[in-house]
């Protein structure tokens, strides 16, 4: 009886820990957007023609999406094989990314700040860079605090060319 009561548990764990937690704000929009809301972890992964698939929310520090400091421990989350791993944080000072690729190409994506999780169409489009395969890549927006944030238009890149659509910047 204990055995089949563990069996029947260990079956259950994969999929209580992909699924959403009922208070998650995050989510899908359509099958090109995901709306991020600070302090979850968002697991996607990017399909054919920008097309997206929700793996998991999951709570997660606020603060886990500045850059890491040296020497400061704690351990470092990466995103598995074949995902993208998102994070909306910072502080009073700034509001900050966090993009975990597991992915082999570069991509693009779009990026709006919204003032609530219902109001989509009435961002303002915000500046962000290329993300390069297999790295984790950090956007920072000074003296802002974003609590939502609408990514969408992900396509993947041919080259590791970073470019930064919105400022018109280039990096190599």
């Amino acid at each position: 009886m204990l055995r089949a009561a563990v069996l029947a548990l260990a079956l259950l764990a994969p999929a209580v820990a992909t699924a959403q937690p009922k208070s998650a704000a995050s989510h899908l929009v359509g099958d090109k957007a995901v709306l991020l809301a600070a302090g979850e972890r968002v697991v996607l992964k990017l399909g054919a023609a920008g097309v997206l698939t929700l793996v998991s929310v999951t709570p997660a520090d606020p603060a886990a999406a500045a850059p890491p400091r040296p020497h400061a421990g704690g351990p470092l989350v990466d995103a598995d094989d074949g995902t993208i791993a998102l994070l909306l944080g910072g502080d009073a000072k700034a509001a900050m990314l966090k993009i975990d690729s597991g992915i082999g190409e570069a991509f693009d994506y779009r990026a709006a700040v919204l003032p609530s999780a219902d109001a989509a169409g009435r961002g303002e489009t915000i500046a962000v860079c290329t993300v390069l395969p297999l790295l984790a890549s950090y956007e920072n927006w000074p003296g802002r605090q974003v609590r939502f944030l609408l990514l969408s238009g992900f396509a993947t890149r041919a080259t590791n060319e970073v470019v930064c659509p919105a400022t018109g910047a280039t990096h190599r």
